[in-house]
């Protein structure tokens, strides 16, 4: 008897959920969020990288946030995509009666005319041009953590700022005797050369006493964390090696045994040669 009462508002869900489907609305969505979500995935596994410099993070940071900014202008391009895709459906507002809003008036104002967007136009003020608004906000939001980390006025303790400006005035004349310069520009510190790069240089040549406070700077640059994502992963591995089937587990293994899930993609074990070398030790 319940599945029989059920079945009605079963199938008026369902009926909900394909009347949404076969909306202009839900086929230009799923477009946008293809082709944005795609480099933002893109540009997060470039972040995990353990081996990504800040600097590089911060400037692709910076690039996907010009690339959203982009956006904004590409409306047109996503709704013809869309509409190629399925040229019989129309934007929900179009077929949807307006309710209208009656609106109290102050004393003495005159009548106002109250603007109502239909169709393209209510989809793309009210949707499309927020999405895009708030993606670019919170990637803001995020550059402006990394741009705060490239401030070193958290490290005064570590480096004399005096001394590290003349370090790299004078570094930056050795770069040139290098020829790893390829514009010089007095008075001026070029970027051009990525960070690693020159602390490569500078650690082959054994430079750490003429440019002790660089030297320093340099390695703090280079250690600094860029995401959390190597230690979620960490947390991740844990809960699934340690289940309720080995709550008995001591420290030592499930050490052993997290180091070993984690790091395997460095270790490359030959489990084949590993089980032959231990069945002859049996």
């Amino acid at each position: 008897m319940d599945d029989e009462k059920e079945q009605p508002e079963t199938r008026n869900e369902t009926r909900n959920i394909l009347n949404i489907m076969l909306k202009l609305d839900t086929v230009l969505l799923t477009v946008i969020w293809s082709k944005i979500l795609f480099k933002c995935n893109e540009t997060s596994k470039s972040l995990q990288s353990d081996s990504i410099p800040l600097d590089v993070a911060l400037n692709l940071v910076h690039s996907l946030t010009d690339f959203v900014k982009n956006q904004r202008k590409q409306f047109d391009n996503y709704e013809a995509a869309a509409k190629n895709t399925y040229p019989d459906f129309e934007y929900k507002s179009t077929t949807s009666r307006t309710r209208q809003r009656s609106s109290r008036l102050a004393f003495f104002e005159g009548a106002a005319e109250n603007t109502q967007f239909q169709g393209r136009e209510k989809f793309r003020i009210q949707a499309y041009l927020p999405i895009i608004d708030e993606l670019i906000t919170q990637l803001q939001r995020r550059s402006q953590a990394y741009d705060e980390l490239l401030n070193f006025e958290f490290y005064v303790n570590d480096v004399d700022g005096n001394d590290l400006l003349l370090e790299c005035l004078h570094f930056e004349h050795y770069l040139l005797q290098e020829k790893m310069l390829n514009e010089y520009i007095p008075g001026m510190y070029s970027s051009s050369i990525p960070i690693h790069q020159m602390y490569k240089l500078l650690k082959n040549n054994h430079l750490e006493e003429t440019f002790p406070n660089l030297e320093i700077a340099f390695r703090i640059f280079l250690s600094l964390m860029i995401t959390n994502a190597s230690g979620e992963r960490s947390f991740s591995k844990l809960n699934l090696i340690k289940n309720e089937l080995r709550s008995s587990m001591g420290q030592e293994r499930l050490r052993w045994l997290s180091i070993m899930s984690i790091e395997n993609d460095l270790q490359q074990i030959g489990f084949k040669d590993t089980v032959e070398e231990f069945a002859t030790r049996t």
